[in-house]
């Protein structure tokens, strides 16, 4: 697996955590992007399974 889907999940976490920030919404946004991160990794796992 590549290092950009643990990029994804990071990147996505301190988005929703950026979010947050924002609008005053608590950590909805930063859990939003941790589950969207996960769903990223799985997606790159399956990918890279069916690849080869």
């Amino acid at each position: 697996m590549n290092y950009y889907a643990a990029f994804g999940i990071v990147f996505l976490f301190f988005g929703g955590l950026f979010l947050d920030q924002k609008f005053h919404t608590g950590y909805f946004w930063a859990f939003t992007g941790i589950v969207l991160g996960i769903i990223y990794v799985i997606y790159e796992i399956w990918k890279s399974m069916h690849n080869h």
